[in-house]
């Protein structure tokens, strides 16, 4: 099984956790785009197929992480009020970039590690302060 691990901020990994978030972005940078394709930059570059995402929130034990199912994949080119792409210039290497985000259609939860925090009664109730797939499309 191939797995991509990733942190996670604790509004996105319990909306996921609890099954309110289905879909799992990330910005693609030129420093991360090897993370998420083959052959970046050519004409032969494809998504690197993973099976699963290990969502990791937080670096202080116990760790709260979820293995979950990837259904799809695929862009989301982030766009201005007229529909064009929004484009930026690289730090690093100075080329322009277009903006654009990797998206990751979430499963079926296959394990989960210290998430018993997130089902505490006195917890406070779940914010809207994660990802939407409605915010997406």
């Amino acid at each position: 099984m191939k797995i991509l691990t990733l942190q996670i901020t604790g509004d996105n990994f319990e909306a996921i956790l609890k099954g309110v978030q289905k879909i799992e972005t990330r910005r693609i940078l030129p420093t991360t785009i090897g993370k998420y394709f083959t052959n970046p930059n050519t004409e032969d570059m494809d998504f690197i197929k993973y099976d699963a995402l290990r969502l990791i929130n937080g670096r202080t034990a116990p760790i709260p992480e979820i293995l979950i199912k990837v259904k799809e994949v695929g862009i989301i080119d982030e766009v201005d009020d007229k529909g064009n792409e929004i484009t930026y210039i690289d730090d690093k290497t100075g080329e322009e970039c277009v903006s654009c985000f990797i998206a990751y259609t979430l499963g079926d939860i296959i394990e989960s590690k210290n998430t018993d925090k997130f089902f505490d009664p006195n917890r406070p109730p779940l914010t809207d302060n994660f990802v939407k797939e409605e915010d997406l499309i």
